[in-house]
């Protein structure tokens, strides 16, 4: 049996001229990705009915993000705090050695994870569209 494939060679130059987009893209939706995390990171909760505690606003100031390429279609994206309390207050796993979040904090502050659970449907969002965008 003989076949001739007509159009391969267009076609496959096609998807590697789109194919060559597709990093960018995965980069781009990754720093906007994090910037929507942090943006959105919850305010803090109400200080307890008695407390004598002066909040200094140090774990507010400290949220950042980093996005790290792994390879050519792989990316890492971080929302993360450089409070060195932030595990007790808000983090459901024990990070550096401290963590999870302490009882008093449980229900009343967000923890990371259920943060980034919250919102993970709408990031998917985001890189879905760029990579369709950046294929088609």
């Amino acid at each position: 049996m003989k076949v001739q494939v007509r159009g391969a060679t267009e076609a496959a130059s096609n998807f590697e001229r789109r194919a060559v987009r597709l990093p960018g893209a995965l980069r781009s939706e990754a720093d906007h990705s994090m910037t929507y995390l942090k943006d959105r990171v919850p305010p803090y909760p109400p200080p307890l009915p008695l407390s004598r505690y002066s909040r200094t606003g140090t774990l507010g100031r400290n949220y950042y993000t980093d996005v790290k390429p792994l390879g050519a279609y792989s990316i890492v994206g971080v929302l993360g705090n450089r409070t060195e309390y932030a595990p007790v207050v808000i983090s459901s796993e024990v990070v550096g050695g401290l963590g999870p979040q302490a009882a008093v904090h449980a229900g009343r502050w967000f923890t990371l994870q259920e943060h980034l659970s919250t919102h993970s449907r709408q990031v998917m969002g985001f890189f879905t569209s760029a990579v369709r965008s950046a294929i088609t």
